[in-house]
């Protein structure tokens, strides 16, 4: 846990300092795995955390609200980013989803694939 803390820390600043990309380490849809993966993280060790200090019952029902309030912040943040331009999908996310949209709309990348 510590390890990838730092290592997405770490990785995203340096990322941020390459001047094409800048603050698009933050906001592209590409990245949005690896934000997703860290609040995982930082989630279950404060679960990991609160454990030691809840009964189990409490602690069942507080994961569960959690849980889903967590899944609609980060869906409702995601579809808010898209709605305001701040993140797009990218190409290759596109041709991820749908295989026909480099054929259609990429020529290079469907000749690479």
């Amino acid at each position: 846990m510590t390890a990838y803390n730092i290592f997405y820390i770490l990785g995203t600043l340096m990322a941020m300092q390459i001047p094409f990309v800048q603050f698009l380490a933050l906001t592209s849809s590409e990245h949005m795995a690896s934000h997703g993966v860290f609040i995982i993280v930082q989630v279950y060790q404060l679960i990991r955390f609160v454990k030691s200090y809840v009964p189990q019952e409490k602690l069942d029902q507080l994961f569960r609200y959690t849980l889903i309030a967590l899944s609609i912040g980060l869906g409702a943040g995601f579809i808010l980013l898209l709605l305001l331009g701040q993140t797009k999908w990218s190409g290759r996310s596109m041709t991820l989803l749908d295989p026909t949209y480099a054929k259609k709309y990429i020529p290079i990348v469907a000749s690479v694939s």
